[in-house]
């Protein structure tokens, strides 16, 4: 039964039509989804009617953009039917519903596979359509091998059999390596026999797509091809359903000399001088007609056959009419076909020469240049790039110059890029290519690519009659309130190298020109500041004598940015620095410069000759060549290279990039001058892959490539490695798998060294696989979150600590921090504002999914301090957690005043190299304390001039800091005092009644003599205060080891009464401002037992 004839979906429509809002629409589709729910659930009772019109409902009720999460059986039932109406519409919908990834995928594909390999034709069209819109790999697995069959099998009808081409050409650009390719030119040769014109439509396009990566493996398929052409070109039996306004078969036309284009060339002198010939013919019989629609037709088949006469005609006979037929479309009023034609001629330039014929159209050229559309513009900046010669040059690059400010954007940039090298390439007169290049510069800015100035700069350095009049131009556009930093960077290097001749000249002096400069010092970028730097020390030592003002302005520059954090900055600020001081090369001698033949950046454009030597330094003999310099050069040698060659350093900042990528999966990791480390990660559940892309970013290959994971015991890695070699700008992906056994905080390392120009560089790197990765927010409701909060008693399930020398934040920003820590804030279960909870849901290959459950308490009085409460069944995932979070916490520098109140982060055992897939950890081995030695497995950062290793943890840096040590130092730690019990200082602003226990010391802590850490750190278990998890049991230990494994943690506490946690009565949550003063009880309170606590959930 057709749609038309179903009332209840035309009132369906109707009525979401008439929706005045958009809450309306909501309800009437909540409600029409509520009654099609209810149906599917008696589906045995619903006619074959009912079925469709509901079904119809979902489908439109998802093209208005609502998730449907259900109605995909019944759909699937009616692709199964037997009946044509019901199958109909059943593909229909599943065609819109699902797509290659969705999961009710794999139980349609049996259903498909029956209908493709059955008698009924009309079947069998339904599953092709079905197959070429959706796809998917497994799907084409499946069902490839039976498309194959029907395009080659000889019994089908042509309906069918175009179908089924058009259906494998959908699954070969998808997935590739699911076709048999090395059967298929023998098939294509057969199919190419075809007499109905839509199934050889069909096969030619397919021929394009296999002969694109195999030429050669279709070369029988040649002289067919041209057989194909003949036929449609002579009208030779062409039925009147393949004729289009007069014109056989266009489209296959087209096709077939696409094809041709791809296959190899004929080697059969007689196949050549018939496809020539047709060629031919189609280019004298082209013209245009009234007819738009014919005269479309007639010249897209034209310019393809000109594409394939510029392939094949190597005697280059039929490339003069091939300009007779171009040049009418350079005036044409019709913009689509001036455009391609201008476009093809252009082509035409560029293969021959026969620029001579094409340079008259110059004048209706240069017109075109200036139209509205943007696509004939940028077709005729090409054109005449082309067509410009020494005779030329001039008026077509004025021309470039007085529409750049009026064109279109990638306009733009196509004529900054062509104007400045035409100009380097047919310049007679050097001060004009001056002048151009510096007005194309204050136009375009950064649109003219570095090799346009760079070429200026080149070419005045080898002209010493335009020296002077280079640097006074460009002393004239810095003078100009608003100058880019392109003009900044030629300003510099040319005044930097001729300053000594324009000293002289009024307003020219050292002085001056440095301050010119060095106005805008400050608001360029790190690589135009290098440049400035380069051209102060050029204008220090050209100083003849010195000027000792000159050299107080600059000097302090170098001072400063000699300990600045971009490292480049730093080494070049350094060494000009270094340079300055050595009074001997200060001399009256100028300094020689080695002339060298040029090498143009516009060698590598097609249609250009010239040839040019490396490079010359723009720094001269003055200062030795650095690698990614943008002035390099190997001419002289720079006797202090040693001391500006300093190790490779990032060029970014470690610890930065490793934070961010514990928020999200897809960033970089590490970055130097050489090599670049991006990561792009996904999780699900205890398992995750993460994807290594290691680029090399120089023209030089990178050898003696390693990459070695060094894992934790909580996490079992497959690493298969890096290859030995990456070649020049090319990039490689390597694949890591990853399990979480058991809770660990600790990232793995990735121990990372290459080697370039014979320097091995070799870095150690955090892969953030951390614990959150592991965690998926979880929604409970009320009841549920106090059940499980209740449940969790005291220690070690429920741990709490105050945290103190917090950056100023509010409670919006911690729980971003929780939500990109995929930890779920929960709304609405914390009555007080100043507080937050969230839960999440941790995953394990041992445990399974554990929950667990944080709580942050901040002091609306103090920012700067909070109190941190996590819960979870299991003690280990609890500590690590708590731990974790406190790393992610943005904390200050703490102070002598304030009393340590941390607890000791675990750190990493001895880690060992994973060459290969390592075996399932089956148990969590002990966490141990590391020596100082095991700090070098960490990556070191540069801060100013010091190497210093990063920091394990927040606990753990202020535990050195106390102890007096400096974390990169290889001596063991001297004895340390920690006192066994330390009062809680912000029990006042919590529970003042709940730490009267704390305030006296306990029968077993006041004779405990002082832990004495008398043993090197490398040997000595550390501990930490048991006051920070409130133990108010006066039975419970001094200290608490927590570097044990998981079995240890039941030694936290003795007596597991209490919880650790004190809260106000009729608040489930503890209220930081409405805690009772200790020193005024309330009249007739009760005492109470320092022992014994309450929580929350008693109060529900």
């Amino acid at each position: 039964m057709a749609m038309a004839s179903m009332r209840g979906l035309q009132m369906f429509i109707t009525d979401v039509r008439n929706c005045q809002s958009k809450d309306q629409e909501m309800a009437r589709v909540e409600k029409e989804l509520n009654k099609i729910r209810m149906k599917f659930s008696y589906e045995k009772s619903l006619s074959s009617y009912e079925k469709k019109k509901y079904v119809w409902k979902l489908l439109y009720i998802h093209i208005l953009g609502y998730q449907l999460d259900f109605g995909h059986r019944e759909v699937l039932s009616l692709v199964g039917s037997h009946k044509y109406a019901e199958k109909q519409v059943g593909y229909m919908v599943a065609g819109c519903l699902l797509h290659e990834n969705h999961e009710f995928l794999n139980l349609i594909t049996k259903a498909i596979r029956l209908d493709i390999i059955g008698r009924s034709e009309t079947y069998q069209c339904l599953a092709l359509t079905m197959i070429g819109n959706i796809g998917g790999r497994d799907f084409a697995e499946a069902l490839a091998p039976d498309v194959q069959k029907l395009v080659v099998s000889g019994s089908c009808r042509p309906l069918v059999r175009k179908k089924a081409i058009l259906c494998l050409l959908h699954i070969y650009r998808n997935h590739p390596e699911v076709i048999q390719l090395d059967i298929w030119p023998d098939h294509i040769v057969n199919l190419l026999d075809e007499r109905d014109y839509g199934v050889l439509l069909c096969v030619m396009t397919l021929l394009v797509a296999l002969s694109s990566n195999n030429p050669q493996q279709y070369y029988y398929c040649v002289s067919k091809c041209v057989r194909i052409l003949e036929r449609l070109l002579r009208s030779q039996s062409i039925p009147q359903d393949y004729t289009f306004y007069g014109i056989p078969s266009p489209w296959l036309q087209v096709k077939t000399m696409q094809a041709l284009q791809l296959l190899p060339l004929l080697e059969d002198p007689s196949s050549v001088r018939l496809l020539l010939e047709l060629l031919e013919r189609l280019v004298i019989g082209t013209d245009i007609t009234q007819s738009i629609n014919r005269t479309n037709v007639m010249h897209a088949a034209l310019f393809e056959a000109m594409e394939l006469i510029m392939l094949i005609d190597t005697q280059q006979s039929l490339i003069p009419r091939c300009m007779v037929s171009l040049s009418k479309f350079v005036s044409l009023r019709e913009p689509n076909l001036r455009c391609l034609g201008m476009r093809v001629l252009a082509r035409l330039l560029s293969v021959a020469d026969v620029r001579d014929n094409v340079s008259v159209y110059e004048t209706d050229i240069l017109f075109s240049l200036r139209d509205q559309d943007r696509s004939i513009q940028k077709v005729s900046v090409d054109l005449l790039y082309e067509i410009c010669d020494a005779t030329n040059v001039k008026r077509i690059v004025e021309e470039f110059l007085e529409c750049f400010s009026t064109a279109e954007f990638d306009v733009q940039e196509s004529i900054a890029t062509k104007a400045g090298l035409l100009a380097e390439k047919y310049a007679t007169d050097c001060s004009w290519y001056v002048d151009v290049v510096l007005l194309l510069v204050e136009k375009g800015g950064a649109l003219v690519p570095d090799d346009v100035w760079r070429g200026l700069i080149q070419c005045v350095a080898e002209h010493d009659d335009i020296q002077v009049y280079a640097a006074t131009k460009a002393r004239e556009y810095i003078s100009k309130p608003m100058v880019h930093e392109t003009m900044l960077k030629i300003a510099g290097s040319l005044l930097g190298d001729n300053s000594h001749l324009l000293a002289r000249k009024p307003g020219y002096t050292p002085k001056e020109i440095f301050w010119a400069l060095h106005d805008k010092f400050s608001n360029v970028s790190t690589p135009t500041k290098m440049v400035l730097l380069s051209s102060y020390i050029k204008l220090l030592l050209h100083t003849q004598p010195a000027d000792e003002e000159l050299r107080k302005e600059i000097f302090p520059l170098f001072e400063k940015y000699g300990e600045h954090l971009e490292a480049d900055l730093q080494q070049r600020a350094m060494g000009f620095f270094s340079l300055s001081q050595q009074d001997q090369y200060i001399s009256n001698e100028e300094p020689k410069r080695q002339e060298a033949p040029v090498k143009s950046s516009r060698d590598s454009l097609p249609g250009t000759s010239t040839a040019r030597a490396p490079e010359v330094d723009l720094l001269g003999d003055l200062v030795a060549p650095r690698q990614n310099d943008p002035f390099q050069t190997g001419i002289t040698k720079d006797p202090f290279s040693s001391m500006l060659a300093p190790a490779v350093q990032p060029t970014g900042n470690l610890i930065e990039w490793f934070n961010a990528l514990c928020y999200k999966n897809t960033g970089i990791l590490y970055e130097d001058p050489y090599v670049q480390i991006g990561i792009k990660a996904q999780y699900q559940g205890s398992r995750g892959e993460i994807n290594f892309y290691l680029g090399n970013k120089q023209s030089k290959t990178l050898t003696s490539v390693r990459a070695i994971i060094l894992p934790q015991p909580h996490l079992r890695v497959e690493f298969p490695g890096a290859p030995p070699s990456i070649q020049a700008a090319e990039q490689i992906q390597v694949l890591l798998n990853v399990a979480c056994l058991y809770a660990g905080r600790i990232a793995p390392l990735l121990d990372f060294s290459y080697m370039v120009s014979g320097m091995t560089v070799s870095v150690k790197l955090r892969i953030p696989i951390v614990i959150s990765k592991f965690l998926q927010p979880a929604t409970l409701s009320a009841n549920d979150f106090f059940s499980a909060w209740r449940a969790l008693v005291t220690a070690p399930n429920k741990l709490q600590e105050v945290i103190r020398g917090l950056q100023y934040s509010t409670v919006s920003e911690f729980s971003d921090k929780l939500n990109g820590l995929r930890i779920g804030v929960a709304t609405g279960l914390e009555p007080n504002p100043n507080n937050l909870v969230a839960a999440s849901s941790f995953h394990s290959e041992t445990g399974g999914a554990l929950l667990c459950m944080v709580r942050i308490e901040t002091d609306p009085a103090d920012k700067t301090q909070l109190r941190l409460t996590v819960a979870s069944p299991n003690s280990r995932l609890a500590l690590e957690l708590k731990e974790f979070l406190k790393e992610q916490l943005p904390v200050t520098l703490p102070t002598s005043t304030s009393p340590v109140q941390t607890a000791m982060v675990p750190v990493p055992p001895v880690l060992q190299p994973v060459q290969s897939v390592p075996a399932p950890i089956l148990s969590a081995p002990p966490i141990t304390a590391m020596s100082s030695s095991n700090l070098q497995a960490f990556p070191t950062v540069s801060t100013g001039f010091a190497q210093k290793p990063l920091p394990l943890s927040r606990s753990f840096t202020t535990l050195a800091m106390m102890a007096g040590q400096n974390l990169s130092s290889s001596n063991p730690l001297p004895p340390m005092n920690v006192p066994a019990v330390l009062n809680d200082p912000l029990a006042d602003l919590f529970a003042p009644s709940d730490f009267a226990a704390l305030a006296k010391p306990s029968a077993s802590s006041s004779n405990a003599a002082p832990v004495s850490l008398q043993e090197p750190l490398s040997s000595a278990a550390v501990h930490i205060p048991a006051s920070n998890y409130r133990q108010e049991n006066t039975g419970a230990p001094d200290s608490i080891d927590l570097l044990g494994p998981d079995t240890s943690a039941e030694a936290l506490v003795s007596n597991p009464s209490s919880s650790g946690e004190q809260f106000t009565a009729g608040n489930p949550f503890a209220d930081l401002d409405s805690a009772p003063e200790a020193s005024t009880p309330p009249p007739n309170a009760q005492p109470r037992n320092p022992a014994s606590t309450f929580d929350f959930e008693d109060l529900l």
